[in-house]
């Protein structure tokens, strides 16, 4: 029993190594401008409450037409 818990740790300890180990180029930290640019949550945060409302009102009924965007085949699938 206690060869069977060792090697299970060791097994997962190995694990743990590798999905640590990033072989790929480190990617650098987005730069932000001052002017204009931003993610879009940054970009919402200065809407008033009653342009929020409109926005979940049209997507509501968005969502309650239920229409296809497009028509799917047998073929396509």
């Amino acid at each position: 029993m206690t060869v069977t818990t060792r090697l299970c740790i060791d097994y997962l300890k190995s694990a743990k190594v590798r999905r640590e180990q990033y072989v790929g180029p480190w990617l650098p930290e987005p730069l932000v401008s001052e002017a204009g640019s931003g993610s879009v949550a940054q970009k919402e945060l200065g809407r008033n409450p009653a342009h929020s409302r409109q926005l979940s009102s049209r997507a509501k009924a968005h969502l309650k037409k239920q229409e296809k965007r497009f028509e799917c085949t047998d073929k396509d699938q």
